[in-house]
């Protein structure tokens, strides 16, 4: 009968251990669970603030509204691929590191390309993709997707391309950079607890940690799935060249969760023989298609291996077993006295040899006794802590609101369990993972205390590092979101100080640089200094130095000053750093800090960061602030262009390569009849001026001017709409590029009555001559006449009658 109480009890004992062990299991899993939700969630809004928060959507944004080379390239007034447009894309490809940058016209065909693969894709239509059709109708897009040609997958941005600077006028086009996905396979990548996968709407791998698995489906899918998604081509061409491969697990959405609650739910998931706790985060990148989603999957935790189990349930089995035996040991006290020394022989063997560190004391924690684990996690022999406190352990690092509960709870004879920061022997701090739990006497008087110790030093400088990261990565994508939609180099620097001050909380910061047409100016600043003492004639000669030569400079006399006021706080300044904001190419201007303390290495590495997404910011803000100068002169020179040739009398009409009137002022209408400017415009010159007569336009140099791009001048006589004909003076002038001649420009006007004056003027004038003939003839014969009376008065003694002039 002995023996069977004893069994019957340890197996009583070996069923509640069995449980404790579960709630220690469900609580790990808890706890896991929880880590697994926070970086499901933080790595999902990095993913979604790298991509619906990328800085290009400014820049593209400013092309389709003022990029008049690019409007030109869509509406096809320039060859493909022009030199100018080309030119353009490349730069706002290289500020963005983008893959390739594309125009696209109103039917999504791709007029002009600057990639790192050429200019193969130039003629390839798009109008298919969710990207195009957003566009052109407007609005902001982006569309992860696998290129067609390329078979390279990337994130398309696309932006409207606008007919005027206005977001109200008709769409043109569409300007896209494709963007490659390294940074998201980084970022997956860069988790370290298992396995992470970036599905599509389908299903579809796009990104992994693990890129073999790239274009697995994560769910077997029917023929029918599989023609949508060839249909689709969002994958290129991939499932027409390949067999449809799957994940080596089948993850698919619950659907038993309800709506609210679809964009994330933790599953477990058996991989090979290992089950995997797997957390699904819904993430937003805008895909028309439907909602991506973020996989993460990792090793589900045991609270303590199946080999420690084991060991464990036949421990708590010997040791009840052992209870049920003192229960009847007053009837075999010899052979019960035997058996439980055996079994506490066993028990403390487990404990000796514990990779847990154990320390018992006695009632008033004077140490007793502490296992060779904990020896090596203190760096305390068992010699030198017998006898003392535990406190010898101790180190003010500890927070004092831990250490009084842990007081408290001693004193009223609970448990306790936390964390403490002792020190070791050699001073040295560790963080220590502690169990200490009080020890009672059969009268329930306090013995002594038990306590279990873990070394969690690795891990605690572990999970800071990962703090220090995440800490830069969210401040990064914090600095772009603010700075991302400015344009104007002070707005720029207003905002950029606002996050830098906010996250190295300086006293003093200013942001210079030198501006088209106005020299060095102050950008903005933060502080209680004067305009006059920010650009002393000392500091722009050091910021200009500094912008030169590109090296930062470390002022520890700021500029004889003491100290600054910010908030109405005294704040000291030790030093004042001055570095120049640059980034791949020359300094585009210079960063002020006023420094009360020397900067971290996270403050150093953040503004490593701030200074590079700065450079290209402000680089680009200033380009535009030039370009918009150099447009706002261009308008107002074509105004006055347009108003001049719009006044003068004489028809002008502006014809391309191909003979077809591209421009007509007013004159011209009213010379050959028409309605309005508007007609003429897209007629052919040898239709619209002179009435299909090839041979005409041929003589009167036309052709060749337009040929040989030679200056002409001829007359003709033309015919107006109602039938009307007028002699016309026309000259053909070519108009110079610097590639040759660009189309001509016809100046013609009505010389009928100019002609007709210059008739009548000619025989006015011979009418004239005529008759002066008669009368100087009838003059000379009368001369003749009294030369011959006076030769014959003289001749007869008499004086000559007539004075004849010589």
């Amino acid at each position: 009968m002995n023996w069977l109480f004893s069994l019957v009890f340890a197996c009583l004992g070996t069923v509640l251990t069995l449980g404790v062990l579960d709630i220690f299991q469900t609580e790990k899993d808890q706890q896991q669970t929880e880590k697994l939700d926070q970086l499901s969630e933080d790595f999902g809004r990095q993913l979604e603030t790298v991509t619906l928060g990328y800085q290009g959507f400014g820049a593209l944004r400013t092309l389709g509204l003022a990029d008049h080379h690019i409007k030109q390239q869509v509406q096809k007034r320039v060859p493909e691929n022009s030199d100018q447009t080309i030119e353009h894309l490349e730069v706002i490809r290289d500020m963005f590191l983008a893959q390739g940058a594309y125009a696209i016209d109103s039917m999504g065909m791709i007029v002009a390309q600057q990639s790192i693969k050429g200019k193969g894709r130039t003629g390839y239509r798009v109008d298919f993709r969710p990207y195009f059709k957003q566009a052109i109708q407007g609005s902001i897009s982006i569309y992860p997707a696998v290129g067609s040609k390329s078979n390279t997958r990337g994130i398309y941005y696309a932006a409207p391309i606008y007919q005027t600077t206005s977001h109200t006028s008709a769409v043109l086009g569409v300007v896209m950079i494709k963007q490659g996905v390294g940074f998201i396979d980084s970022l997956l990548k860069s988790y370290q607890r298992g396995e992470a996968f970036l599905l599509s709407p389908q299903g579809i791998v796009f990104s992994a940690t693990n890129l073999q698995y790239l274009y697995h489906l994560s769910s077997e899918v029917t023929p029918e799935q599989v023609d949508a998604i060839k249909k689709l081509k969002q994958f290129g061409n991939y499932f027409d060249k390949n067999k449809i491969a799957y994940l080596p697990f089948s993850w698919a959405p619950n659907p038993n969760l309800q709506a609210e609650q679809s964009h994330a739910f933790t599953q477990s998931i058996l991989w090979g023989e290992q089950m995997y706790l797997a957390k699904s985060q819904t993430v937003d990148l805008a895909d028309v298609n439907g909602a991506w989603h973020l996989l993460m999957l990792e090793p589900q935790g045991q609270f303590v291996s199946a080999k420690a189990r084991a060991i464990i349930l036949a421990i708590a089995f010997v040791i009840f077993g052992l209870l049920g035996w003192l229960a009847t040991w007053q009837y075999q006290q010899f052979r019960q006295q035997k058996e439980v020394r055996h079994r506490l022989s066993m028990l403390s063997s487990a404990i000796v040899n514990s990779p847990t560190g154990v320390m018992m004391t006695d009632s008033q924690q004077n140490i007793r006794w502490v296992n060779a684990a904990l020896e090596r996690i203190t760096g305390y022999s068992a010699d030198r802590l017998i006898g003392k406190k535990p406190s010898v352990l101790s180190s003010d690092l500890t927070d004092v609101d831990i250490r009084k509960d842990l007081k408290n709870s001693l004193r009223s004879g609970q448990t306790w369990r936390g964390q403490l920061v002792d020190r070791r022997q050699d001073d040295s701090a560790f963080w220590a993972d502690l169990t200490i739990s009080p020890v009672f006497d059969d009268q329930k008087s306090l013995t002594g205390y038990v306590s279990l110790m873990q070394d969690e030093t690795e891990k605690h400088f572990a999970a800071l590092k990962l703090e220090s990261e995440l800490r830069l990565v969210d401040a990064n994508a914090r600095f772009l979101s603010a700075i991302k939609s400015s344009e104007s180099p002070f707005s720029l620097a207003e905002l950029a100080l606002a996050e830098i001050m906010l996250f190295l909380e300086v006293p003093l910061a200013s942001i210079y640089s030198i501006l088209p047409n106005d020299g060095l100016q102050v950008l903005s600043n933060v502080g209680a200094q004067s305009a006059s003492h920010l650009l002393s004639s000392d500091k722009q000669m050091l910021i200009q130095k500094i912008m030169t030569k590109e090296v930062p400079v470390d002022v520890h006399n700021p500029w004889s000053v003491e100290s600054a006021h910010l908030s109405e706080q005294h704040a000291s300044l030790k030093s004042a750093l001055l570095l120049p904001i640059a980034y791949g190419e020359s300094s585009c201007g210079v960063l002020e800090l006023g420094l009360s303390d020397p900067l971290n290495d996270e403050q150093r590495e953040y503004l490593k960061n701030v200074i590079r997404e700065l450079s290209i910011a402000l680089r680009f803000s200033i380009d535009l602030l030039v370009r918009k100068q150099v447009e706002e002169l261009a308008i107002e020179t074509e105004l006055r262009m347009r108003l001049l040739i719009e006044a003068v009398d004489d028809g002008i009409l502006g014809v391309d390569e191909q003979g077809m009137i591209t421009f007509a002022n007013p004159a011209a209408t009213t010379l050959l009849g028409y309605e309005s400017v508007e007609v003429l415009i897209g007629k052919q010159v040898a239709d619209a001026l002179f009435g299909k007569d090839t041979q005409a336009m041929l003589e009167v140099g036309v052709t060749h001017a337009l040929v040989y791009g030679e200056k002409r001048t001829a007359q003709i006589t033309l015919a107006r709409q109602s039938g009307e004909k007028f002699v016309a003076e026309i000259e053909s002038i070519p108009m110079k590029t610097d590639k040759g001649w660009d189309g001509i420009v016809i100046v013609f006007k009505d010389i009928s009555e100019k002609q007709r004056i210059q008739q009548q003027i000619e025989a006015q004038m011979e009418e004239l001559t005529r008759f002066t003939d008669v009368a100087v003839g009838r003059e000379l014969k009368m001369i003749e006449l009294k030369q011959q009376i006076n030769a014959l008065l003289v001749a007869s003694g008499k004086e000559a009658l007539y004075d004849i002039a010589e």
